[in-house]
């Protein structure tokens, strides 16, 4: 899949018109990957986020990344409550 991203001309700037570029754009997930997850993954936040979860981390005693999975856990199955269709 390509994905064509262009400048638009801002107040006649020649640099800025001639700027275009062809990224490759990442392929869907498939339904079921070809390999399994490896339950790693870089994740970047904003300091202030990073800070307050190291604290709520050190106030319920668990290591920071308990704390993250714990929190993953919990939205994620909130997640797929909200999906399933009401009545039942």
């Amino acid at each position: 899949m390509k994905l064509l991203v262009v400048v638009e001309t801002l107040n006649g700037n020649p640099i800025a018109r001639s700027i275009a570029s062809t990224f490759t754009a990442p392929e869907p997930m498939p339904s079921s990957p070809e390999k399994p997850f490896s339950g790693k993954f870089p994740v970047r936040v904003s300091p202030a986020l990073h800070r307050a979860a190291a604290l709520a981390a050190r106030r319920r005693g668990e290591s920071l990344n308990a704390f993250i999975e714990y929190a993953l856990e919990r939205e994620t199955r909130n997640a797929r409550a909200d999906a399933e269709p009401l009545g039942r």
